[in-house]
């Protein structure tokens, strides 16, 4: 079997080109959608609370369960084909969720139903996502990781940032969530247009790589490396945590405060800012200098921006709000720069060394679906303790901060808690440790060599 781009199931140099610039475009795309569509301000403009926000994270999360479908679709369509038509059909819900402020439901009905359609939508999205990264797998070899992902999230990051501040500009402090309506249908239109992007990307056929047993044979194959296990244990508590429960829970806390919708989605365009002025660093020392001299210090840098959180005053005072501003918008700077920037990045190194073609889509649904996991308790348990908390006045002893910052600063220390599962990584072992690089810094900038 051939296509463009391949040679006897072996991608062609040209087939590389050709898929990678495929698949920027469409993660480029998806960029212009999250811009125009922050979901979880849209749900605040709704009416939702901080459990409803929970809950519509852990609905997601279950969705993602759709992923166990994937594996048997691989072996007999093609993962572009897959993709394509997962993301068309998850772009339609987006217009059932555009439509919920024009039929002027109940605050409640209003809200669970946007939470239908954001299942829904999770399905079909899990089941394309599920093919995405071994497509993407595909089309980049492992020693150009660092160098590609580092162009595809820089154009998106800069992409997102203009039309998340466009955005931003458009609801300004308007609290209708109608505003939101014509934001949301110019979404959907783009999430189904993206469909026909990745069409025709090229990749490895599945069928020669595939392992000739059974799913669940499949499943055991790659739990049995110790490896990958480590790798799932590790991404699932920094993804499950930071993805899963700090959004709803700090978006939240922030209207709890007295920050505008505007300023809310601002924070979006402002971490892309950290992205993108980090990016080339994080691809040059990731693809150079491997994952185990960057992760612990990018771990602990995440950690004490989690904690920071907590700490962000009200929006009363004319100065506290402006130091409020300052502050969250210094988070959310940073945030782009050592999540989306770094940790993304280490973690996409991880899962590619981690990963073997004999159950490529089998060892990427675990890998994808073990933060769902937690996604799935995580958020509506927080949502929960904190309204349960909030009936009782909670604070933390000695300080004015309440439920919502306790929660945060638990959930960093979970956050943190990836960490043991480091030495066991892919190649771990055989890289240098971060003090390693820190004296090779150091011979490079004082003693002239004349490479870093």
């Amino acid at each position: 079997m051939t296509e463009e781009g391949m040679s006897d199931g072996i991608m062609r140099p040209a087939g590389y080109k050709q898929g990678q610039k495929r698949l920027i475009a469409f993660s480029v795309l998806n960029a212009v959608i999250a811009g125009l569509f922050p979901t979880m301000v849209y749900l605040i403009a709704l009416g939702a609370n901080a459990f409803e926000l929970g809950l519509y994270q852990g609905v997601v999360s279950v969705a993602i369960f759709a992923h166990f479908v994937t594996p048997l679709l691989i072996a007999r369509f093609r993962k572009a084909d897959l993709v394509s038509v997962g993301h068309g059909l998850a772009g339609l819900t987006v217009f059932g969720m555009g439509v919920i402020p024009i039929l002027a439901l109940g605050r409640a009905q209003g809200i669970y139903l946007a939470i239908f359609w954001g299942f829904v939508s999770g399905i079909f999205t899990n089941v394309a996502s599920m093919a995405w990264w071994p497509l993407l797998q595909d089309n980049v070899p492992e020693e150009e990781t660092g160098k590609f992902f580092s162009t595809m999230r820089t154009m998106l990051s800069v992409v997102a940032i203009a039309f998340t501040f466009f955005s931003g500009w458009y609801i300004g402090g308007r609290k209708d969530p109608r505003f939101f309506v014509p934001l949301v249908m110019v979404a959907g239109a783009l999430s189904v247009a993206r469909a026909f992007i990745v069409w025709r990307t090229p990749e490895t056929w599945s069928r020669q790589d595939i392992d000739a047993r059974s799913i669940m044979h499949r499943f055991k194959g790659a739990l049995q490396d110790k490896s990958f296990r480590s790798a799932l244990l590790l991404t699932m508590l920094f993804y499950g945590c930071w993805g899963s429960v700090i959004p709803p829970v700090f978006n939240s806390y922030l209207k709890e405060l007295g920050y505008q919708f505007g300023s809310l989605i601002k924070l979006a365009a402002v971490s892309s800012i950290g992205t993108v002025v980090s990016l080339w660093l994080w691809a040059r020392l990731v693809d150079r200098h491997g994952t185990r001299p960057l992760l612990v210090p990018t771990v602990w840098a995440l950690f004490a921006l989690m904690v920071a959180k907590a700490f962000v005053p009200e929006a009363g005072a004319v100065g506290s709000h402006v130091v409020g501003l300052i502050m969250i918008y210094a988070i959310s700077l940073l945030d782009g720069v050592f999540f989306a920037g770094g940790l993304r990045l280490l973690a996409t190194k991880i899962h590619f060394r981690a990963i073997g073609k004999a159950s490529q889509a089998e060892a990427f649904m675990l890998m994808t679906a073990g933060p769902a996991v937690l996604g799935m308790f995580l958020p509506p348990l927080a949502g929960k303790a904190i309204g349960y908390l909030n009936a009782l006045n909670f604070k933390i002893p000695g300080t004015a901060m309440g439920s919502y910052a306790l929660v945060i600063i638990l959930t960093s220390l979970l956050f943190a808690g990836g960490l043991f599962f480091r030495r066991s990584l892919p190649r771990y072992v055989d890289e240098k440790s971060s003090l390693d690089l820190l004296r090779k810094f150091a011979v490079w900038r004082y003693m002239g060599e004349r490479r870093f």
